[in-house]
């Protein structure tokens, strides 16, 4: 909602923006509103001194003896005048309300102006459109022919735009879920909420649903029969829902399905103060979502591109007012990763004035690539709202002046799930009609690498064993660590050396290597580097409470924790180079597509330890937030103790599969066990030496100085 003082102020300057998004301000009438406001004021006020100075008059009177009624009696007229004066002020406030709900947000400066989607700017793409040599079906006809969608049943139990997917299917659409709940919430800080699916008027309302987009909306009527379990017995009583007897009262209410989470994620700050330090909240919550729109006029009748019930992961930030066109930035690059990790190529689009959201002041669609439709169609929406929804919801911070402000909410899509499945199943299908499973998928479906026509998906054994998911995934019986209790345990183990303060970089080293030595596939060994950043983090933070005095002291172990995780994932690369050289000492020869594919998980180490580490300092408070960040900064500048070891290894993998010979799988799978032993040795301390070895005798090189 804008702010009304901005529209008395200037109503001509307000009508323009508000132009360049088609809405059109009815500046007279609500000037003539305006003007009765006013003199309504103006004559309540007039009202309420006569009726003080009568009073007193009164009061006068009666201590001197004299008769009053006159007086009296001219009070009584002016509290009648001033119960209809309060009866056309509020309905006057009403209109002004109702005309402030209409009016959609104002365009920040930096949106382009336009009639509609055309005149969007591209800002950046990414990735490689994918080529086919057979003819390309849409995401319909392949789930079909897998006999895994089916259109049809769900229109028979629902009606049109709702789908039914079984098998393999379901399982994919469960584990692109779960994997955006992952990333958004281990990699990128967010919190994550199991949300309520049925809303009231009041929630939409304040995220700019209602008045507007009533006729978009799933309402369900019913009887409200409260007081209901866990409100406490004040709250019932002032809601006027308690009889003297204890019962309780029957009402209508509405409620409204969740157009997204967005909706009660949002709200959970309404009619709230929020504490400075308590900046950003930072929410994620994935959820199905309903929409009774008609599907764009027509557009995208066929398939799941626009359903009435589609389920998405919904990323929301809170924050100080200051910082959220940088947070939407970082907000759209969140929802970025997930296609990037997936390998889907996509672009970025800065939405013109016309296109953009009722509550929005900018938007960013990110858009990725369709074959079947030779288009790229929207996957998430990230915007910045400003202080509109804030506004509506009375949702308020401190600021540094103790002053109470508005807060700037923000939302985006980390990303609809059922748009992504479809991206998947056209960006990856094959001529015979199956489709391949993204890489970093594979470990949340039991290690399958593709779904095929009368294919059984119960097994959590891998389905096929063309390649390996990571250097250290070798028998099929072993269990990556997220999936059991070893991560939890590992950040205990690491919380206690760091709220101990004994030797921490070396108990930090110990403790990872021993985590790496049980095999982990990549995204095991994602969970293992952040349980021990989160275990640095909690640690330190402890400390800290315990005794404030510490506070240098718990900085240098937070320093000390960081390089002893560095040096344990530099052993990890020796291990895998020593490996890679006893196994060609013995004449092996290996595939250069299986070497390739090891080499470019090994590639990514480095990478993911500083983005780990980074992750862990966007959720530590201020000191070691500040600390992580700056060891980062140092490292990218001055190398790291796994980087300088990766670029002999990485030598090793090339030298390798520049002279490597044709052979089958049972070669990797040797290799696999040999880095896997190895890694036993060392946390074992057989190869203790290692790390110091690494630290002392190689030096970073150019590329990362």
């Amino acid at each position: 909602m804008l702010d009304i003082q901005l529209l008395r102020t200037d109503p001509g300057g307000t009508a323009e923006r508000l132009a360049r998004r088609g809405f059109l301000l009815d500046i007279a009438g609500f000037e003539i509103l305006e003007t009765k406001r006013k003199d309504l004021q103006t004559r309540t006020q007039e009202l309420q001194a006569r009726r003080n100075a009568l009073s007193r008059q009164i009061g006068n009177a009666k201590s001197r003896g004299e008769d009053a009624n006159s007086f009296m009696a001219e009070v009584s007229g002016l509290g009648d005048e001033l119960a209809r004066n309060a009866a056309e002020l509020e309905g006057i406030q009403s209109e002004l309300q109702q005309i402030l709900l209409q009016m959609p947000n104002l365009p920040h400066h930096s949106v382009p102006e336009g009639n509609s989607e055309t005149d969007n700017r591209e800002v950046r793409r990414w990735g490689t459109l994918p080529s086919f040599d057979f003819p390309v079906n849409d995401h319909v006809s392949i789930g079909e022919n897998l006999g895994l969608l089916d259109f049809a049943t769900a229109a028979k139990l629902t009606g049109s735009r709702f789908s039914l997917m079984t098998g393999g299917l379901a399982r994919l659409h469960r584990a692109l879920a779960q994997f955006m709940l992952d990333v958004q919430t281990q990699e990128h800080g967010y919190t994550e909420a199991y949300v309520p699916y049925l809303v009231n008027a009041e929630s939409l309302r304040g995220t700019g649903q209602l008045p507007k987009f009533e006729n978009d909306s799933f309402k369900i009527y019913h009887q409200k029969d409260e007081p209901g379990e866990g409100v406490p017995e004040s709250a019932k009583a002032a809601q006027g829902e308690l009889h003297a007897g204890g019962g309780s009262s029957a009402r209508e209410e509405d409620w409204y399905l969740i157009p997204t989470s967005e909706v009660p994620l949002t709200n959970t700050v309404r009619d709230q103060i929020i504490a400075l330090e308590a900046l950003p909240v930072k929410l994620t919550a994935h959820t199905p979502c309903f929409r009774s729109e008609a599907g764009s006029y027509g557009r995208d009748t066929r398939g799941m591109i626009r359903q009435h019930q589609f389920d998405k992961v919904e990323l929301v930030q809170i924050v100080h007012p200051q910082s959220s066109y940088d947070v939407l930035e970082e907000l759209a690059g969140h929802a970025e990763k997930i296609l990037q990790k997936l390998e889907l190529p996509y672009r970025v689009m800065l939405l013109c004035t016309a296109d953009m959201g009722f509550s929005a002041a900018k938007t960013y669609d990110i858009e990725v690539w369709l074959p079947a439709q030779n288009a790229y169609r929207e996957i998430s929406s990230c915007s910045n709202c400003e202080a509109f929804q804030a506004r509506r919801m009375q949702a308020r911070f401190r600021n540094e002046k103790g002053k109470t402000e508005l807060l700037h909410t923000l939302n985006g899509s980390g990303l609809a799930v059922g748009r992504t499945l479809v991206a998947i199943l056209e960006n990856f299908q094959n001529a015979d009609g199956s489709i391949s499973i993204p890489r970093v998928l594979q470990p949340y479906m039991g290690g399958m690498d593709r779904l095929a026509q009368g294919q059984k998906t119960n097994s959590n054994r891998p389905i096929s064993h063309s390649r390996e998911s990571f250097i250290m995934q070798g028998k099929s019986d072993s269990k990556p660590i997220h999936k059991s209790g070893k991560a939890s345990a590992l950040e205990s183990e690491v919380r206690e050396a760091i709220a101990h303060g004994n030797n921490v970089q070396q108990a930090v080293r110990d403790l990872t290597v021993k985590a790496l030595s049980t095999r982990p596939d990549f995204e095991s060994l994602r969970h293992i580097l952040t349980a021990v950043m989160q275990g640095v983090r909690e640690g330190a933070q402890q400390r800290m409470q315990n005794n404030s005095g510490e506070t240098h002291a718990v900085l240098e172990s937070i320093r000390d924790a960081v390089a002893g995780l560095d040096t344990a994932l530099a052993q990890f690369a020796e291990a895998s180079k020593l490996a890679l050289e006893e196994a060609a000492g013995r004449a092996q020869k290996f595939s250069s597509e299986e070497l390739a594919h090891l080499r470019s998980e090994l590639e990514s180490i480095e990478h993911l330890f500083f983005e780990v580490v980074q992750a862990s300092a966007s959720s530590a408070q201020q000191a070691v937030s500040e600390t992580l960040r700056d060891f980062v900064t140092h490292a990218k500048r001055n190398g790291t103790a796994v980087g300088s070891q990766l670029e002999d290894t990485l030598t090793a993998f090339n030298r390798e599969i520049s002279s490597t010979g044709r052979v089958g799988l049972e070669t990797g799978v040797r290799l696999t066990h040999a880095i896997t032993e190895l890694m036993r040795q060392v946390a074992t301390g057989m190869l203790s030496g290692v790390a110091e070895r690494v630290k002392s005798g190689r030096k970073p090189s150019d590329r990362r100085s």
